[in-house]
C-alpha cells in the first residue's frame, strides 16, 4: 500500500536537515583547525631551518642593539653622546658577535643584509622571512631591557638611543647617507665571508671596524644605524617613529647594491 506523499516529505526533511548539519560540520572544522595548522607549518619550518639559527639571529642582534643604543645613552649621561665611543662599541660587538655566531646561522643580525641577500637569489624566502623577524625581536627585546635600566636616567628626548636625523637633514639626504654607508658595510662582510686566507678573528674584526668608521661618519647626523634592527627596537619601545622610514629604504637600498656589485666582481656570493 503506498504511502501518503505528505507523510513521505515529512521523513524525507529530517534527513536532508541531517545531511546538511554533516556537510557544515567539516566547515567548522576546518576553521577550528586554521590557527593550529598554521602554528604547526610554522613549526616545521623553524624544524627544518633550524631552531638555533634563529636564535643565534635573535641573540646577535639583541647585543648589537643592546650594546649600540646602550652607549648612546651611558654617555649622554657621563656629558654628552660621544660618536667616536658610539662606533667603537657597536664595531666591538658586530666583532664579537661574528666571531662568535657566525658558525652558527651566519651571524647577519641586519635585515637590510637578509633581504638583500634573498632578493639576489641567495637565500630562500622562508630563510629571509624568519631571520627577519628573529632580528627584530632580538631588538625589541634590546630595547625593553634598554627602557629597565636607563628609563628616567638617560634624557627622556633621546628616545632609548633611537636613530634620528639632525634637524637640518632632509630624509632623501639622510636615505642617501645611510644607503652609502650600508653599502660599505655590506660589501666588506661578503669580501670577509668569501676570504678563505683570513682567519675568523681576523674577518669579524674587519667587519667591526668598518661598522665603526661607517657610525664615525653617519653618527652625528643621520644616529649611524646601517641596520633596520638597530632602528626599530628603541623606536618601537619609545614610540619614536620620526623619519623611521629613512632607516629601512637606505640600508635596504644600499646592502642591495653591494650584492649585486660585489656579485660582479667576484661571481658569487655564499648563502650563509
Amino acid at each position: 500500500m503506498a504511502q501518503p506523499k505528505k507523510e513521505v516529505a515529512k521523513r524525507e526533511q529530517p534527513r536532508r536537515e541531517e545531511v546538511e548539519e554533516e556537510e557544515e560540520k567539516p566547515e567548522k572544522v576546518r576553521e577550528a583547525r586554521q590557527p593550529s595548522e598554521i602554528f604547526s607549518k610554522l613549526k616545521k619550518g623553524l624544524r627544518q631551518l633550524g631552531y638555533e639559527k634563529v636564535y643565534a639571529e635573535a641573540l646577535g642582534t639583541f647585543i648589537l642593539v643592546f650594546v649600540g643604543a646602550g652607549s648612546v645613552l651611558a654617555t649622554s649621561i657621563s656629558g654628552g653622546v660621544n660618536y667616536l665611543t658610539v662606533g667603537l662599541a657597536h664595531g666591538l660587538a658586530l666583532t664579537v658577535i661574528i666571531y662568535s655566531l657566525s658558525k652558527v646561522s651566519g651571524a647577519l643580525v641586519n635585515p637590510a643584509l637578509t633581504i638583500a641577500l634573498y632578493l639576489t637569489g641567495k637565500m630562500k624566502l622562508e630563510k629571509a622571512a624568519y631571520y627577519v623577524v628573529s632580528q627584530l625581536v632580538g631588538a625589541t627585546l634590546a630595547g625593553l631591557v634598554l627602557l629597565s635600566i636607563f628609563g628616567g636616567i638617560a634624557s627622556p628626548t633621546l628616545n632609548l638611543g633611537v636613530n634620528d636625523l639632525r634637524a637640518v637633514l632632509s630624509p632623501a639626504r639622510g636615505t642617501v647617507t645611510e644607503a652609502v654607508l650600508t653599502f660599505f658595510l655590506v660589501f666588506v662582510i661578503l669580501a670577509a665571508s668569501d676570504d678563505k686566507e683570513s682567519s675568523r678573528a681576523e674577518s669579524s674584526l674587519m667587519v667591526g671596524l668598518v661598522l665603526a668608521v661607517g657610525i664615525f661618519v653617519g653618527g652625528p647626523i643621520t644616529g649611524g644605524s646601517l641596520n633596520p634592527a638597530r632602528a626599530f627596537g628603541p623606536a618601537l619601545v619609545s614610540g619614536h617613529w620620526s623619519n623611521h622610514l629613512v632607516y629601512w629604504v637606505g640600508p635596504i637600498v644600499g646592502a642591495v647594491i653591494a650584492a649585486y656589485a660585489y656579485m660582479m666582481l667576484f661571481r658569487k656570493v655564499k648563502e650563509p
